[in-house]
């Protein structure tokens, strides 16, 4: 397998509040799944250490929803270099074989530590990655009703942010080939729409102060 810590790193990006694996950090769970013992809140959280294996994080979110097709996948999923951890939602498939918890009050330690993140298509948890400089892999989860998650994650891969994963049963594949992945960082869109709103007041009628009577 490729260890692709050793290239391909996001050009530009900043690293979101340190990756020291001396440091200890409390992460909030707010459903633990398998991370009750002491060993899976390790491989969960900033601490994980392996003896021998320099091993890689990667973090797969699904929201608050489901998506049962892709956390499976994941799950079969046995390397030795890779650390998975994922975030199932209220999905019925529990994995078997990596650290899972259903919800969190606070994502934020977890994609601090992740050198890669497996996401569903929300935009608000690739907006997350993103600002973080994180490499995203994003999986749209054609299985619900709305399909602008598709449009986004394309427009987004086309401009080079991201990797679109079309089908859950590749993310193995698309999990190395992010190793030597050339990924563009994100800058965020400029909001012109206070100034837009200012000029467009600035430019209605003067109005003039109704003289008083003497």
């Amino acid at each position: 397998m490729v260890d692709w810590r050793s290239g391909g790193a996001a050009r530009g990006a900043r690293p979101v509040n340190g990756s020291n694996p001396e440091r200890t950090a409390t992460i909030p769970i707010t459903d633990i799944g398998s991370l009750s013992g002491i060993v899976g809140r390790r491989a969960a959280g900033p601490d994980v250490k392996r003896t021998g294996v320099t091993a890689v994080r990667i973090l797969v979110v699904v929201g608050s929803g489901e998506f049962d097709e892709l956390v499976e996948q994941v799950d079969r999923l046995r390397r030795p270099e890779h650390v998975f951890t994922l975030q199932i939602g209220l999905g019925a498939y529990e994995p078997q074989s990596h650290p899972w918890f259903r919800f969190t009050d606070d994502l934020a330690p977890f994609y601090a530590e992740a050198e890669l993140v497996i996401s569903h298509g929300g935009m608000g948890t690739i907006l997350e990655c993103l600002q973080a400089g994180k490499k995203l892999i994003a999986v749209p989860n054609l299985h619900r009703k709305d399909h602008h998650q598709l449009e986004i994650v394309q427009e987004l891969a086309r401009q080079g942010h991201l990797l679109r994963c079309p089908d859950p049963s590749q993310i193995g594949a698309f999990v190395d080939r992010a190793a030597e992945y050339p990924f563009v960082p994100y800058v965020r869109p400029r909001c012109d729409i206070a100034q837009a709103i200012h000029e467009f007041i600035g430019a209605g009628p003067t109005r003039h102060p109704v003289p008083r009577p003497s």
